[in-house]
């Protein structure tokens, strides 16, 4: 941020070059640059001023911006964990309710078989104690050899499905306890996430807040610059649109009682509205020397009184206050004396516009008397004319 930048930002937003094309070019410029020159410094003390205090805001938004970012990913990821256990916790529950339908049919079939094989082996004991009691000679002897070496087989067979089952229950009963331990520690991770990410949400939220209060505060300071540079553009314009205005014995009187202003670049508290008072109220050349005079002289004594302070800090001398508040009340006195003089001036010039005002209605009068005087004359005489003739 460059007040010299800010500066001539300013003066060709109100128009205002080192080659203007407008006329009384250089008068216009010599005088606006007079009449701005304590705005300008003031500008320049608000620009310097505000520089720091906005380079670490600027900074200090910068490092809240940082950290909110930094926070925004920190959520996410603890968001994307949550939602990853979340989606793994209702897998292994599903994976869990079928591993437990597994169970509960393995286990009925292995019932069902068991059943059948106490059933097959209740008519293998029937038909063994039937085969006992004939003689090998006996017709039904064979066919009951058959039967019972038929159910052996039979039950030897549900035997072999009986231990695959036992052995597939074992399998889904050891893979049952894995997914509910999968099941319970997932849980916990998931837990955990959640509180993780309550805890990275809150982290956000605060750094939300930092950074809104990083920019507010960024924002108030650019604020008051803004404030300052629109004042500065705000007077500049003005003052260059009542310059325009003045006739060219006001722009000569206002040139010739600044000419030693001009020669020493010093500074005068001039603004638009003495520029407005030049207008409204016609200065003459008299009142404008005042007018300017009483700026000159309140200027000379503050910096004689600036110079004292300075001493005053450097030397702790007290008396040098003093001599500095004497000077200060001395600008006062002299500012107030000249002004004092331009109104009085002006107020003379007001009575002497009144009188002659006065004198020019008078004779305006006088005048309308005559006139009306002459022509009652006249209709006097062409009323005894025309009395004479009747």
């Amino acid at each position: 941020m460059k007040v010299k930048f800010l500066v001539m930002a300013s003066l060709a937003a109100i128009g205002m070059s080192t080659s203007a094309s407008f006329a009384q070019t250089n008068d216009s410029e010599t005088l606006l640059n007079v009449f701005i020159a304590d705005d300008l410094l003031s500008l320049e003390a608000t620009v310097i001023q505000l520089e720091q205090p906005i380079t670490d805001a600027e900074l200090s938004f910068d490092s809240a911006e940082a950290v909110f970012l930094d926070a925004e990913l920190t959520v996410s990821g603890s968001q994307g964990n949550v939602d990853s256990l979340s989606t793994n916790l209702d897998t292994l529950s599903n994976e869990l309710a079928g591993n437990q339908t597994d169970i509960s049919r393995i286990s009925s079939e292995i019932d069902s078989l068991s059943l059948q094989i106490q059933t097959n082996q209740a008519d293998l004991n029937l038909l063994t104690d039937q085969l006992a009691a004939l003689d090998s000679q006996d017709p039904t002897y064979v066919d009951l050899e058959n039967q019972i070496e038929s159910l052996g087989a039979a039950n030897a067979g549900l035997a072999g499905q009986l231990e695959n089952a036992s052995t597939d229950l074992e399998v889904a009963n050891s893979t049952q306890a894995s997914l509910t331990e999968q099941l319970e520690q997932t849980s916990a991770q998931l837990n955990l996430a959640q509180q993780t990410l309550t805890e990275t949400q809150a982290n956000l939220d605060a750094a939300s807040n930092e950074l809104e209060s990083a920019a507010n505060s960024l924002a108030q300071l650019q604020g008051e610059l803004d404030a300052a540079q629109n004042s500065f553009n705000t007077e500049s314009a003005l003052i260059l649109q009542q310059l325009s205005q003045l006739n060219p014995e006001q722009n000569d009187a206002l040139l010739r009682a600044l000419n030693d202003t001009i020669a020493k670049g010093d500074v005068l508290a001039l603004s638009s509205e003495d520029l407005t008072n030049v207008l409204s109220e016609n200065f003459d050349g008299k009142q404008i020397y005042d007018l300017i005079k009483a700026y000159e002289e309140e200027a000379k004594f503050l910096g004689i009184a600036q110079k004292l302070s300075y001493k005053a800090d450097a030397s702790g001398n007290e008396k040098l206050l003093e001599r500095a508040q004497k000077m200060l009340d001395k600008a006062a006195f002299q500012k107030e004396k000249f002004l004092a003089k331009v109104d009085r001036r002006g107020l003379k010039s007001a009575q002497k516009a009144a009188k002659e005002a006065s004198k020019e209605a008078a004779k305006a009068a006088k005048e309308a008397s005559k006139e009306a005087a002459k022509v009652a004359k006249e209709e006097s005489k062409d009323a005894a004319k025309k009395a004479k003739k009747n």
